[in-house]
């Protein structure tokens, strides 16, 4: 094994990340439908890994890597996990699979196919460290409820509660992204008179009662939380915004003619909030803001609270290791919610750290830059090497 990543040797893995990051992009991975992309990381651990040496649990499409000699004794020994979502949205991508201008395209490269590559490339690598757990986990970018995070907590806790810090390799330019926003997802049902769209004195159109709400949301002010770390500000706002807006006939059929004005106008409000809200005082406000734009109906489909910042030891270390890597601290709040908060709601220390740009999330022609990808390989190499995981 090469002891140090530097820039004479990382050419020797530039090529391997490379071609595991088109590979996995070339499976589509759509939320729900993670199992082609799942039996992939099976079949590539399987092709270097002595099973005699390591657990591989799969459990849906969520599969945990760890020695079997996982030293669980706190006392003398930290344990480090590796986390990625396996799943991605939707997306247009003209150049799927292509590589230009030292980028690679394709749907799920940023967010977050790019982390999911340097994962496997240091499994390969790592695989025999007796600290280290690997977590690959499906339906991230779906509901709350069926996040693969819940079943890994809930059937693995005992061996879950033991991570000092989660890395999980969420986009982030490579900067540290601590904590992260809640987010919930508000049905809004505005109720008119479903009618022939050539008789206007048969129906009273739902979607004009909406207008009050489209103009005051965007009056909405920001609400700040702000913590001091190292020295540096963070700063963590809330937003407030329509993703969808649909007729329907009633609340689970669609509208699916263009001569019948329907019965109701439903809109989905998606809100992020920081670790100041809690679930009580988010509904508290939005039930008085939806009543003052007169909404009918409101419902609470989705709820996900805000992840907190824990410091320990491991932190502390990966934080210098941090600085004398990079030469400064490039740090900042996330401003999505991501599974830091599934560890740290779990009094679990974690933080967001991939190669991946969050600017680049769900947007069409998504790409990674290469030289992010081989940053990021090659800092957690190094820092793997540098803390006692053996």
């Amino acid at each position: 094994m090469i002891t140090n990543l530097n820039l004479e040797n990382l050419f020797l893995f530039k090529n391997e990340l490379i071609d595991i990051l088109i590979k996995i992009l070339a499976i589509k991975s759509l939320t729900g439908y993670e199992s082609e992309l799942a039996d992939f990381i099976l079949e590539f651990i399987k092709s270097f890994v002595n099973l005699n040496e390591v657990n591989v649990i799969k459990e849906r499409n969520n599969i945990i890597i760890f020695n079997k000699e996982i030293n669980l004794d706190k006392k003398n020994n930290q344990v480090l996990a590796l986390v990625g979502h396996i799943d991605t949205v939707d997306n247009v991508n003209e150049y799927n699979l292509r590589i230009m201008d030292e980028k690679v395209y394709g749907l799920g490269s940023s967010d977050m196919k790019a982390g999911i590559a340097v994962m496997l490339v240091l499994l390969k690598y790592f695989y025999k460290f007796r600290n280290l757990i690997w977590i690959f986990y499906d339906q991230e970018e779906g509901s709350f409820i069926n996040n693969g995070l819940n079943i890994v907590f809930s059937k693995y806790l005992d061996l879950i509660k033991n991570i000092d810090l989660a890395i999980i390799l969420e986009p982030t330019d490579n900067y540290i992204e601590i904590g992260c926003n809640g987010v919930c997802n508000i049905e809004v049902f505005y109720k008119g008179k479903s009618g022939h769209s050539a008789r206007k004195y048969s129906y009273i159109n739902p979607f004009y009662k909406i207008i009050p709400l489209l103009s005051k949301i965007q009056e909405l002010p920001e609400f700040e939380a702000k913590v001091n770390i190292l020295n540096k500000e963070i700063v963590f706002k809330s937003n407030f915004v329509i993703t969808d807006i649909k007729g329907v006939m009633d609340y689970f059929r669609d509208n699916k003619f263009r001569n019948v004005v329907p019965e109701y106008a439903k809109l989905n409000l998606n809100i992020r909030f920081p670790f100041t809200f809690n679930k009580r005082d988010l509904i508290s406000f939005i039930n008085e803001f939806l009543y003052e734009v007169k909404a009918d109906i409101i419902k609470v489909v989705d709820y996900a609270p805000a992840g907190g910042i824990i410091f320990n030891n491991l932190l502390n270390d990966f934080i210098n290791y941090y600085v004398k890597y990079f030469g400064d601290l490039r740090v900042k709040g996330k401003e999505a919610y991501t599974d830091v908060s599934k560890f740290t709601n779990n009094s679990i220390s974690a933080i967001n750290f991939g190669p991946g740009s969050p600017y680049l999330a769900h947007q069409k022609n998504e790409y990674v830059l290469i030289p992010n990808l081989t940053q990021n390989l090659s800092f957690l190499y190094n820092f793997i090497n540098s803390i006692s995981f053996k």
